[in-house]
C-alpha cells in the first residue's frame, strides 16, 4: 500500500542474548551477511531497527548503520522490485524517488559456501539498455566505467551494491 514500510524485522546486530548464566552471545553473521541483510532492507524501504545492545556493535557494523548510501536508499522509501534472476544470483533494483534516471541496484550471491563471478548487462541491471549509466559500486567506493556490460565478484551471501545516473548518451 502507498505509504506504508514493510518491517523486515530487527537487525540483529552485536549482542543478542543479554540475560542466559553464559553472558549471552553476539550475533554470528559474517560481514558479507552483514552488508546482504542492510542493503535488502535498504532496496525494501524497511525500517532500521536495531536488535542488538547499541553499545556493544562493532565499528563494522555501526559503519552499515550509518552508511550514507544505505540511509539515503532506505529513507527514499521506495520499495525496490527483482530485476533479474539467474542461477543464484539476483538483481533488485529501487529508483529514487521522483527520478527514472537515478537509483540503487543490489546484485546478491545467494549461495552461502561459494564466491560467484557475473557478467551483467545494462538491461539485466533492469536499466534502460538505449541509455548510459554512471554507476558506483558503494562498497568498493570507485566508479564503474560506462559499458553496456559489467562484470561483478560477489563473496557467498554477499552483495554488490550500487548507485546509478543515467547520463547523456
Amino acid at each position: 500500500a502507498g505509504g506504508s514500510w514493510l518491517d523486515m524485522d530487527m537487525i540483529c546486530f552485536g549482542r543478542l542474548v543479554i540475560t542466559n548464566k553464559n553472558g549471552g552471545r553476539d550475533c554470528r553473521f559474517t560481514n558479507d551477511q552483514k552488508r546482504t541483510f542492510m542493503v535488502q532492507r535498504a532496496l525494501a524501504a524497511s525500517p532500521l531497527m536495531l536488535g542488538g545492545v547499541l553499545y556493544s556493535m562493532d565499528d563494522f557494523s555501526m559503519s552499515l548503520f550509518t552508511d550514507p548510501d544505505i540511509l539515503k536508499c532506505d529513507q527514499n522509501g521506495v520499495v525496490g522490485k527483482l530485476a533479474h534472476r539467474e542461477g543464484k544470483v539476483d538483481v533488485w533494483k529501487t529508483p529514487e524517488r521522483g527520478s527514472v534516471k537515478s537509483g540503487w541496484i543490489g546484485i546478491f550471491n545467494r549461495d552461502a559456501k561459494t564466491k560467484v563471478t557475473v557478467e551483467r548487462s545494462i538491461k539485466e541491471l533492469g536499466l534502460n539498455a538505449d541509455q548510459n549509466y554512471a554507476l558506483k559500486d558503494i562498497f568498493a567506493k570507485k566508479a564503474l566505467p560506462i559499458s553496456a556490460k559489467h562484470n561483478f565478484e560477489i563473496p557467498p551471501a554477499g552483495v554488490v551494491f550500487l548507485r546509478y545516473e543515467q547520463t547523456s548518451k
